[in-house]
């Protein structure tokens, strides 16, 4: 894909090959054990994956919401989603947002990719607009 989502670099993000296909298209989810995601070199990686969900690791959480929100924003085509297409529910969401806050890897990534696609991710400048827009 060449343009829309698939091609923003907001969305793209470096991952190990076997993480990337254990994840495929389940939604992401929240839960307790499941089968553990191993790098290619067998590494675990903290990542679950669990009837039809993949748990990413804590410290990605508030980063997977943060691009869910923005390519909800961004592109029209995501009109025709809700956020139950792509994960267990908004709210868990909205609770990653709040639990991972945006660190400096995530902000220089920001910065970066504002640098040659020419816009930012507002939900890492700004977390609390997800609160502010699908909150309650």
């Amino acid at each position: 894909n060449s343009k829309g989502g698939g091609a923003d670099l907001h969305h793209i993000r470096p991952e190990d090959t076997s993480v990337n296909s254990a994840r495929n298209n389940n939604k992401f989810g929240d839960f307790d054990g499941g089968n553990e995601v191993k790098t290619s070199l067998g590494v675990p990686t903290g990542c679950y994956l669990k009837g039809g969900y993949f748990e990413p690791q804590d410290e990605a959480k508030g980063d997977t919401a943060r691009i869910l929100f923005y390519l909800f924003v961004r592109y029209t085509e995501a009109d025709a989603y809700d956020f139950t297409d792509v994960a267990e529910s908004l709210e868990m969401l909205l609770e990653w947002n709040r639990l991972d806050p945006v660190d400096e890897w995530e902000m220089e990534r920001n910065d970066e990719t504002a640098k040659i696609q020419g816009n930012r991710n507002p939900f890492i400048d700004h977390p609390e607009f997800a609160d502010i827009i699908w909150g309650e």
